[in-house]
């Protein structure tokens, strides 16, 4: 489960992250007691604070602002990241980095979004100004950080999959060639750039190219008529052809030629761990191209064929990264449920959690055991007597609330206003969950963690041509919610959405963790096993 600092923005660049990486928010209680940067690093004497200064023109567009760190299983925020306004600067603080790392910045306002990405060291402190759409970097980091902005602009942006793949292969070859001459070019117009910042853009310019190859992007349409360009397929290439016109270049696609006859062994670079295009398409490249099986379903056979691959050829950190990575997508996706299922996941998580203690991981594996150990169990008595509040302010319980809900299958989605991906979702799978509650009865509850309630219905208002105000509900003490412990959404003092749980009608969890609706195929799927199971 990935998690995003209140009031996150879905990554312009990496929209299909919300499948992959990025995928889910989280707001932490203020502590007590503030720890101070000596205190950190005495506990942490190998690890370093980064301070990130930022400023806007419209203080608004610093109110949503976030901060990626692919350190982490699943590419979340950092565990330990801080945010604080002081005055009009917002000053975020990631710790523990212990050596450089590419993050990525993201914000919207107002004025628009912004995206861009960042080069950071131990000890770093950076500065940025938010300003039309536009991060602009100043001070000492400003000459190297402001390329991201340029390999982000309109002119760089990845092509798109239109129906032929051979099209898509040279388009993504020459866009490729772009970056790389811009880059290039950037290089000699400032020699002062860092060896460090050479080596760590190219490294992240090569593996986001393959990326490109093993996740085709394309054109995805929004319920207002718009579109996304930078959609990735997250089900990878042979899902792209499928769904392609062109079935006959299924057989014809020479899959060596296609990815540049790519073998496991350029991947055995475990000091790019960190690499969030690397990590990307490392898993994707075993799920879809490396590993064998004759069709990807999220089954017992290929969830083993991906594990054996991954044991054959990989060790060391790169091992622990890819199986975490394997455990993680296939729960999200569904898989684990039956007795068999569950025991080969848990096998797996005792073996990961045998390889490392990185907190990230750990968490990530606990989650997912209560996960498979609560479905098929009732909701307990005292949870179903929790208090949620409608937008007309009245009390209910959730006993009550499931009783007056007539679905066969009730789905919870679990959200808050400051949670951008949450919003997201709402907006871009309102016909979705209206084919699936005509066909199968699904009725959909809207339950928010937000403590501030005028910010709650004030959003709530907004979203009502995507989801009428009567389905929405908040939680009276969301930091103290039973319900939300029970699914592991709420621990250590953090809240953890957007999270997606379904009911069946005898208020037994059918799962606990559902995929994203976004991912709509999984999701019917999971839909579908649960009806036939009863």
């Amino acid at each position: 489960m990935t998690s995003i600092i209140k009031k996150s923005l879905l990554p312009f660049l990496t929209i299909a992250c919300i499948l992959l990486f990025v995928s889910s928010c989280k707001k932490e209680i203020p502590h007590q007691e503030e720890n101070t940067k000596q205190q950190l690093e005495k506990k942490n004497p190998k690890s370093q604070d980064v301070y990130l200064f930022a400023s806007a023109q419209k203080q608004d567009d610093l109110e949503y602002m976030n901060l990626l760190d692919f350190s982490e299983l699943v590419g979340q925020p950092d565990i330990h990241y801080d945010k604080k306004m002081r005055g009009d600067t917002l000053e975020m603080v990631l710790h523990n980095i212990a050596k450089p790392q590419i993050i990525e910045i993201m914000a919207f306002g107002n004025s628009g979004f912004y995206n861009t990405r960042a080069l950071i060291n131990p000890l770093d402190s950076i500065y940025f100004h938010l300003e039309n759409g536009t991060v602009t970097f100043h001070k000492a980091d400003g000459p190297e950080n402001n390329f991201f902005s340029k390999i982000t602009s309109p002119e760089m942006q990845w092509p798109n999959f239109t129906g032929d793949i051979t099209t898509y292969k040279k388009d993504v070859v020459a866009m490729r060639d772009a970056r790389k001459e811009l880059f290039d070019t950037f290089i000699k117009e400032h020699p002062e750039t860092s060896e460090t910042f050479k080596t760590s853009v190219a490294d992240e310019m090569k593996f986001e190219y393959l990326y490109q190859l093993v996740s085709p992007r394309s054109i995805k349409p929004t319920v207002e008529g718009a579109v996304i360009n930078n959609f990735n397929n997250g089900e990878g290439l042979l899902s792209t052809l499928r769904s392609s016109r062109y079935n006959s270049e299924k057989e014809m696609l020479n899959f060596n030629t296609y990815y540049d006859q790519v073998t496991i062994n350029d991947f055995q670079k475990p000091e790019y761990v960190n690499n969030d295009y690397f990590k990307r398409t490392l898993s994707k490249m075993i799920r879809h191209y490396f590993a064998e099986y004759d069709y990807l379903n999220y089954s017992k056979e290929t969830f083993l064929a991906e594990k054996k691959f991954i044991d054959e050829n990989l060790d060391g950190e790169l091992k622990t990264f890819t199986l975490g990575r394997l455990i993680y997508d296939y729960n999200e996706k569904g898989f684990g449920r039956g007795a068999k299922d569950m025991e080969i996941m848990q096998n797996a998580i005792n073996e990961l959690l045998s390889r490392t203690d990185k907190p990230s991981y750990t968490e990530t594996m606990h989650t997912i055991q209560t996960s498979m150990e609560i479905i098929g169990n009732s909701i307990p008595d005292h949870i179903l007597d929790e208090k949620l509040l409608s937008t007309t302010l009245d009390t209910i319980t959730l006993r009550a609330l499931l009783q007056d809900t007539k679905g066969n299958i009730r789905a919870f989605d679990f959200w808050a206003s400051w949670c951008a991906p949450c919003i997201k979702e709402m907006k871009t799978t309102k016909d979705f969950k209206e084919n699936l509650a005509a066909e199968y009865g699904t009725d959909w509850i809207y339950i928010s963690a937000d403590e501030d309630q005028e910010k709650w219905l004030k959003k709530t208002n907004q979203l009502q041509k995507y989801i009428p105000k009567e389905k929405h509900y908040r939680f009276v003490r969301p930091f103290k919610s039973k319900l939300l412990k029970l699914l592991k959404a709420r621990k250590n003092n953090k809240v953890y959405v957007p999270r997606y749980t379904i009911i069946n009608s005898d208020n037994n969890v059918a799962l606990a963790i559902a995929p994203h609706p976004s991912d709509s195929i999984t999701f019917k799927r999971n839909i579908q096993e649960i009806i036939n199971r009863r």
